[in-house]
């Protein structure tokens, strides 16, 4: 047995035989031990190839933000040799040396990292987010016009601190890391719409998003009478750009429900004009009105009038009449007795 060390190339003495040549490499991490039978008749050149150790490992995929990533694809390439080339989604058995590793995904950046596999383990790669570029604008959930005024609020469901924009321009433009969902609130001011909350995921390199914002409701309690004060049924209608509304007046009272805005309104009752006015609604409102009476109504409310004094005075006549004629016979009989 003869044990030496070299570094390249070894050059020895030995006699003729067969042998067993077992080459350790001083670093084990590199190359695995390798033993080789062969016949010495004379001198001989030995060459012997070592294989390079192998080694598993997988990849633990995150994002810029840490967040573990799915379904991604790893590609390996050799330093050394660039036409080495391994792929793998999760584990790979690969020999030691330094590699390029390019993950990629739809919504991450191809980002190439250099690792160094000298050992079965787990080697942590962080790509960059792409993001998607989104455009969002509000509109009446009605019209569909779009609101020109109004403010966002974005969250990244939880990720960041929520982000408040301004605009008035009718649109907002964000970046949002692709595949994240984010939510979106959206805030008109004044009293004609209501908040609205839209939750979305950017699955896109570019989105359009349009959010209908819907318009307040409020009550409008009506209360109509005649001139005189008492209670007059009919009918109310409500005609505005964007709706309609129609109901009847039960014992002079109306409670609608309708959405913020301008309204053209109409109560009409039999015998009395046709009452129209404009209102904006932007709270819940009271709203009295007093019918006046037609000529024709008025004409019949005095016929009645003088009919009744008609009668009155008739009455009248016949009783003076009556008491006369019955004093001018009393003095007739008194002085034929």
């Amino acid at each position: 047995t003869i044990t030496s060390l070299y570094k390249d190339n070894l050059s020895i003495g030995v006699l003729i035989g067969l042998y067993n040549i077992s080459i350790v490499p001083a670093d084990t991490k590199i190359y695995d031990p390798v033993s080789i039978l062969t016949s010495v008749r004379g001198d001989t050149n030995v060459s012997i190839t070592l294989e390079r150790k192998i080694y598993n490992v997988s990849f633990d995929v995150v994002d810029q933000y840490g967040y573990s990533v799915q379904g991604y694809r790893a590609i390996v390439r050799s330093v050394e040799n660039s036409s080495i080339v391994y792929t793998a989604s999760d584990r790979l058995s690969i020999p030691y040396g330094v590699y390029i590793v390019t993950v990629t995904h739809p919504d991450l950046l191809d980002t190439p990292a250099q690792i160094l596999v000298d050992d079965s383990k787990t080697i942590r790669i962080i790509a960059m987010n792409r993001m998607s570029i989104v455009n969002i604008s509000a509109v009446d959930s009605i019209t569909k016009d779009r609101i020109n005024i109004f403010s966002l609020t974005l969250s990244y469901l939880g990720l960041f601190s929520p982000l408040s924009v301004n605009t008035s321009n009718g649109s907002i433009t964000i970046m949002v890391p692709k595949g994240y969902g984010f939510s979106v609130s959206i805030y008109v001011p004044g009293q004609i719409y209501t908040g609205v909350t839209r939750n979305f995921v950017a699955s896109n390199d570019t989105m359009q998003i349009s959010i209908d914002v819907p318009r307040a409701k409020y009550m409008l309690n009506i209360k109509v009478v005649d001139d005189t004060g008492k209670p007059v049924s009919g009918t109310f209608s409500a005609a505005s750009s964007f709706t309609s509304y129609f109901d009847v007046i039960s014992d002079g009272s109306l409670s609608a429900s309708l959405y913020a805005g301008t309204y053209r309104i109409e109560i009409s009752s039999p015998g009395f004009e046709k009452y129209v006015d404009e209102i904006t609604l932007t709270k819940d409102t009271d709203y009295a009105v007093s019918l006046r009476p037609t000529p024709l109504t008025l004409l019949q409310r005095y016929n009645q009038l003088y009919i009744f004094a008609l009668v009155a005075v008739s009455l009248m006549l016949i009783a003076r009449y009556v008491e006369k004629t019955v004093r001018a016979r009393l003095a007739r009989e008194e002085k034929l007795f």
